[in-house]
């Protein structure tokens, strides 16, 4: 089973603040849990183009790395 979450917040018209959990469980597995956490801003450039930064962690899981970085990305409207 997979449960992604996503909740956002808008401080200003031009920029978004993000939160994200990313997790999964299996239950056949042993009990199986990955759980990934992630914040980031996003902030408009222009009306088409945005860019993100942020940070990622695995908080938890079996057979899961010490997973932490650094995110970046650009959003473009179409």
């Amino acid at each position: 089973m997979r449960a992604d979450l996503t909740w956002g917040l808008r401080p200003r018209d031009d920029l978004l603040l993000l939160a994200q959990s990313f997790g999964a469980l299996a239950p056949r597995a042993a009990g199986f849990v990955s759980q990934k956490f992630e914040v980031s801003a996003v902030y408009d450039v222009t009306k088409a183009v945005s860019v993100q930064i942020g940070a990622i962690g695995a908080l938890q899981g079996l057979n899961v790395p010490a997973e932490r970085g650094v995110i970046g990305a650009m959003w473009v409207r179409f």
